[in-house]
């Protein structure tokens, strides 16, 4: 699936219509206009703020694809149930026939999404493409590091903000000179890309898989950075968009 199903779409429009339709509804009843923003919000309750805030966030939620709205949706259904059978008891602008009819189709429509390849998204996290980060192609060096091997150095194939693939055909271990060098899926490494400006980039990593090559891509490595703090991320980004550092 390499496209964003489009319920996902669907739903952060349609969220971000309903949240924006609670203050619309304040000003057709009242007569207000735009420009008198406080006396509208003024109208709304502790309530409807609570959905309209929901209703962002979930809108936010289904344009990433989050897996969490597994949880966020039947959240937001309760609230919105509640909030409308409050207005049907203690408001006189809606009765009990509008509100039920507004819960019940707004219960179905949320929970549509069971009904779609959404679910299969939201369940496998490999399928939700669209969030890859961008890879840039480097050729850097990259030292690794793992709790039973001295440094080793090798070369990047690629780089993104998640993670580096090295090209292990062209790594080597840095002291030793061996040939064959022996990473474990799964396995925490330390590495280090060193830069001409002496701004270092390290982080822990973890391998995440070893492959043979196919296509424009060498035997390699696949490592995902770990436990980065905000000084090595902007020294990533740095790297990625401005590096040309290189050997051969």
């Amino acid at each position: 699936m390499r496209n964003k199903p489009f319920i996902f779409n669907l739903f952060c429009l349609s969220f971000l219509l309903i949240a924006l339709s609670f203050p619309m509804q304040i000003m057709m009843i009242y007569g207000h206009d735009i420009l008198e923003m406080q006396a509208i919000m003024s109208k709304l309750t502790i309530i409807n703020h609570f959905c309209i805030g929901f209703l962002f966030l979930n809108s936010w939620l289904a344009w990433k694809g989050a897996p969490v709205l597994k949880w966020t949706l039947p959240m937001m259904i309760g609230l919105v149930a509640f909030n409308n059978w409050i207005v049907s008891k203690y408001g006189a602008d809606f009765d009990f026939t509008m509100t039920t009819l507004a819960t019940a189709l707004f219960t179905v429509f949320t929970s549509s999404i069971l009904f779609t390849k959404g679910m299969d998204v939201l369940d496998s996290p490999d399928k939700r493409w669209w969030l890859i980060p961008k890879r840039f192609q480097k050729k850097l060096p990259i030292y690794l590091k793992t709790a039973t091997e001295s440094f080793i150095l090798g070369k990047t194939f690629d780089i993104s903000t998640t993670g580096v693939f090295v090209a292990i055909d062209q790594t080597k271990d840095h002291f030793h000179k061996r040939n064959q060098i022996n990473f474990v899926p799964g396995e925490l490494i330390n590495l280090q890309i060193p830069t001409e400006d002496k701004s270092d980039f390290t982080c822990q990593a973890r391998v995440v898989r070893k492959t043979h090559g196919g296509g424009i891509y060498p035997g390699g490595l696949g490592i995902q950075f770990e436990n980065m703090d905000l000084k090595n991320r902007l020294r990533l980004y740095k790297i990625m968009r401005t590096s040309e550092f290189s050997w051969s």
